[in-house]
């Protein structure tokens, strides 16, 4: 197993979640024992939108691997599942964790499943609060699916309420000792 980690990124660096998880998916996919073991052309099914795969394809041609569009033969699947946390941490910052898994599937041109490898990634780091939800894009795996906000303040409840009975008050002390002295 596998565990790719990052240091924390200053705040307003803070790359999209699709930026971040594909890039541990890269780093992955460099360290996998079943990618490196590959010799034979293989097709490639995924989880992941269309717009990401090229960028897996790629990858994967970079190693010196040979991937098919069509045809008989090995094939691979790749894919990832994530479960992404938000916490505020104060007014204006909130720590942004990204983990989950890498599976990867082989089978052989029967279909039979040959080899699996299951690769998982972890990344923390803090973002602006105002940046939520520019960070996150359709793709599920890059959603935060919990998030820890900390609740509305109610202004009025805290401050207006207060301000009135105060006031309140301190015109009827006024009052009863200016009537009382009359």
């Amino acid at each position: 197993m596998s565990i790719s980690a990052h240091a924390q990124v200053q705040p307003f660096e803070a790359k999209a979640n699709e930026q971040v998880l594909m890039s541990e998916i890269k780093t992955l996919l460099d360290s996998s024992s079943l990618i490196s073991g590959l010799n034979e052309p293989f097709k490639l099914n995924s989880n992941m939108p269309e717009r990401n795969r090229g960028l897996i394809f790629q990858q994967l041609i970079d190693m010196g691997k040979t991937v098919r569009m069509q045809g008989e033969g090995q094939q691979l699947q790749l894919m990832i599942y994530a479960s992404n946390k938000y916490n505020q941490l104060d007014a204006m910052l909130a720590e942004r964790i990204l983990k989950g898994e890498l599976q990867l599937y082989l089978s052989d041109d029967e279909n039979n499943l040959t080899q699996t490898e299951v690769l998982p990634f972890n990344y923390t780091d803090t973002i602006p609060i105002l940046m939520k939800t520019d960070l996150q894009s359709d793709w599920s795996a890059t959603r935060f699916h919990e998030t820890n906000d900390f609740p509305e303040r109610d202004r009025w409840r805290d401050y207006g309420q207060p301000a009135i009975i105060v006031a309140a008050t301190g015109i009827t002390v006024f009052l009863l000792f200016n009537l009382r002295s009359n």
